[in-house]
């Protein structure tokens, strides 16, 4: 009219824009000797319009040459604004000299190449060592006698250069406990059979897998 105007908007349906996803991997450095795994956690976040169904994210490992990671290959699914950790075990080389070693991996969005994120972390390689560790069986001690049908606390002490891992416990050369906190123990049943002789044994294994 000369006056005034009636105007109609009408809203289409909502566009999915895509976007970069974020990534972190964690923790951000370990120390292991070379042959050995450790654990990182890989966590992708989808940010992706909400408008977006939910994406399909490859993930690709860049790691040294002879290393390996399990899974090999990762294919993670997030709905648009959610995230989702995958855990992965990283296996240094044998041969890796001594020193700190970048592990990087590469996010992909299926569904368009374009859209990627990456994260890294650092495996490092400890020197080698040859030194295997130290124990003692504190308790029975040797020629001690035990009662039948009871349960009696086996007892052990280990020290190493670096650390500990764990010690195992053995009756006649039977395994009977595992133990990777000190004080190192073990609860034994004591068999019912009269007049026995056993033998105790304790071994102790250090971070290097010396024994």
């Amino acid at each position: 009219s000369p006056t005034d105007a009636t105007v109609s908007v009408t809203f289409g349906p909502p566009i999915c824009v895509f976007v970069n996803p974020t990534v972190s991997f964690s923790p951000s450095s370990q120390w292991a000797y070379a042959g050995q795994s450790l654990s990182y956690n890989l966590t992708l976040t989808n940010n992706n319009s909400a408008a977006c169904p939910s994406t399909t994210f490859t993930v690709t490992p860049t790691l040294p040459a002879g290393w390996s990671q399990t899974p090999a290959s990762i294919s993670l699914s997030a709905a648009s604004k959610a995230s989702v950790t995958q855990s992965v075990s990283v296996t240094s080389a044998t041969s890796a000299a001594p020193g700190f070693y970048t592990l990087t991996e590469m996010t992909t969005n299926a569904a368009d190449a374009a859209y990627t994120a990456s994260a890294s972390a650092t495996y490092n390689v400890l020197p080698p060592d040859p030194n295997p560790p130290t124990i003692s069986l504190a308790s029975p001690v040797d020629g001690a006698t035990v009662s039948r049908n009871t349960i009696t606390t086996l007892t052990a002490s280990a020290a190493d250069d670096v650390g500990v891992s764990l010690v195992s416990f053995y009756v006649n050369g039977n395994l009977q406990c595992v133990d990777s906190t000190s004080p190192y123990t073990c609860a034994w049943k004591v068999p019912s059979a009269k007049g026995k002789t056993y033998q105790l044994q304790a071994k102790a294994v250090d971070q290097a897998g010396n024994i």
